[in-house]
């Protein structure tokens, strides 16, 4: 699912799975994207998906224009 949401403009490093206390699991996406605008809508399109609770972006990841290092963190539904 994250890997089909990502399109051609996002790089994944590094997807991360652990778990977040008593019935929840956290993903954790690393990677590049080559625009704000390109990960706004990566993360957007992960919201709507309906197979997480929550999608967090620190503001931080929005600090550069082009070549964009981000860090998402996924909660899981249960």
């Amino acid at each position: 699912d994250i890997i089909s949401e990502k399109g051609r403009s996002i790089k994944i490093d590094r997807l991360t799975f652990s778990t977040a206390g008593v019935g929840l699991a956290r993903i954790t996406i690393s990677g590049v994207a080559n625009g704000r605008s390109d990960l706004v809508a990566f993360v957007e399109r992960l919201k709507a998906h309906g197979s997480f609770s929550a999608a967090d972006l620190p503001v931080s990841d929005f600090a550069k224009n082009t070549d964009v290092p981000f860090t998402v963190n996924l909660l899981i539904k249960k």
